[in-house]
């Protein structure tokens, strides 16, 4: 993050975005709760949960307290300027049609990856909880390497330092060096797979989305179900079908640039 003058903080501000964030993890929460999740005091989460109602951020039932609807404008302002989601989300259809399969396009946001366009098939072998806005960490996932791979050397510098590597199964991976061998690979292959890295039973594969400077701005990646996909047939399958709608994506965001992710 950019050192400021704490004197330019806004410290309640800070206080009620956590609180707001606490709150999106989905259950109605206590108000000890609220303060313990955000990581501030009964008093501050209160004042900041009265704000947030006052606003028509926060509802408030007997169970709890709940994040309302409102908040989807936050994400929705988000989305409404990225030319990626006007572009991508109809080759994603086509996409999944093609290797019915679940599909999604994925940006980097510090050490995370979030989903900003997804399609999933009518049937489908393996269940796919992911949203528009899921995060998941970049470092475990196949779109995640293939956009770790796509930084400058200064941009990895900042964003290897704060990956927590932290082990989701026996299969995850557990060093920086484990890493930039795969980064290395993703490099040389111009695609990433992983196996069974997030979560059991689940194989994934991604290839970069590159603007006309040669910058990867996203990554197009399926998630497989590990019984039914062999890695042999996800690069002789997938592979070629990412790679075709990726070059698509591309192109056509020649007409409407990406704004480039800042480093922070």
């Amino acid at each position: 993050m950019p050192e400021i003058n704490p004197r330019d903080r806004v410290i309640s501000l800070e206080r009620g975005l956590d609180v707001l964030l606490a709150l999106g993890q989905g259950e109605r929460m206590s108000l000890r709760e609220v303060a313990e999740a955000a990581g501030v005091s009964r008093a501050a989460a209160r004042r900041s949960l009265l704000t947030l109602m006052n606003l028509g951020y926060v509802g408030e039932s007997p169970d709890g307290y709940e994040i309302r609807p409102r908040v989807f404008q936050f994400g929705y302002a988000y989305l409404g300027r990225q030319p990626l989601t006007a572009v991508g989300t109809p080759y994603l259809l086509e996409l999944v049609g093609r290797i019915d399969e679940f599909a999604s396009i994925a940006v980097l946001d510090d050490a995370d990856i979030v989903h900003i366009v997804r399609e999933t098939p009518a049937n489908r072998l393996i269940s796919v909880d992911i949203n528009v806005g899921s995060r998941f960490p970049a470092f475990s996932t196949a779109q995640g390497r293939v956009l770790l791979a796509g930084l400058t050397d200064e941009q990895w510098k900042q964003e290897s330092s704060r990956l927590e590597l932290r082990r989701y199964t026996p299969h995850t991976l557990e060093t920086i060096d484990e890493l930039e061998k795969q980064l290395d690979s993703v490099r040389r292959l111009g695609y990433a797979t992983n196996d069974q890295q997030m979560a059991s039973g689940v194989r994934s594969v991604a290839v970069p989305i590159i603007e006309k400077s040669g910058t990867t701005v996203a990554a197009l990646g399926s998630i497989v179900n590990a019984a039914s996909w062999t890695f042999r047939a996800i690069r002789a399958q997938l592979v070629p079908e990412l790679r075709q709608v990726a070059e698509k994506i591309s192109d056509d965001l020649r007409a409407a640039p990406v704004q480039r992710r800042r480093t922070r």
